[in-house]
């Protein structure tokens, strides 16, 4: 989870496998959300608006669209709007319909092929952003068997809480070190978060650096 601009909360996460159960799966990231944001008896007005967002290697709902948008909405009347400020996104980089801007095409295009040879023949801003990162990562092999890690530990921790019910001490803990692996990439310090999976003490002080 991060947020991108000052008040408004982004759950984003890629899928490339369609028998996963999408829609409640957002209903579950948007309880995360709103519990992450107050506690009990908090006012519900330090509820920020929010988006989660799947980026899908395949239609979620086989209507051959790019994109998914859905609010809550008055089935009586669908031009009322719920405003509970909560939107789910559904990004499909298999659409054919004409829905979506070039920049956002041009983005399906290096998911579906994230290579050097399609990062240098875009004109787009993000997808160059974002093949700086992905040769990073693959610069260092050692990073990429330690985020294999971590995703395997994550999706373990991710069954057992479904199964046996969320706890705020797991949710808490995957949060913030989602939040800290956003920190250290982002400020290029590949090496303190390698470092950070081997060593708790380490990782500890990189916590109350960021605040986390």
């Amino acid at each position: 989870m991060s947020r991108m601009k000052k008040h408004t909360v982004y759950n984003v996460e890629m899928q490339c496998e369609s028998n996963t159960n999408l829609p409640k799966r957002s209903r579950y990231y948007q309880g995360m959300i709103d519990m992450d944001l107050i506690d009990k008896n908090d006012d519900y007005k330090k509820l920020n608006q929010s988006f989660v967002i799947f980026i899908c290697t395949f239609d979620p709902f086989n209507k051959a669209r790019h994109k998914y948008t859905f609010e809550n909405r008055c089935l009586e009347d669908t031009s009322l709007g719920l405003d509970d400020k909560t939107t789910k996104i559904f990004l499909n980089t298999k659409g054919t319909t004409d829905d979506v801007g070039n920049e956002l095409l041009e983005f399906f295009t290096y998911v579906e092929n994230s290579s050097k040879e399609q990062a240098d023949h875009t004109d787009c801003g993000l997808v160059k952003l974002l093949h700086e990162r992905v040769d990073k990562v693959r610069a260092s092999r050692e990073m990429e068997v330690e985020f294999m890690k971590l995703w395997m530990l994550e999706k373990e921790k991710f069954e057992e809480g479904m199964e046996k019910g969320i706890e705020k001490g797991l949710k808490e803990g995957t949060q913030r070190m989602n939040a800290l692996v956003e920190k250290l990439t982002e400020a290029d310090r590949i090496d303190d978060l390698i470092h950070s999976t081997k060593d708790k003490e380490f990782q500890k002080q990189l916590f109350d650096e960021f605040d986390l």
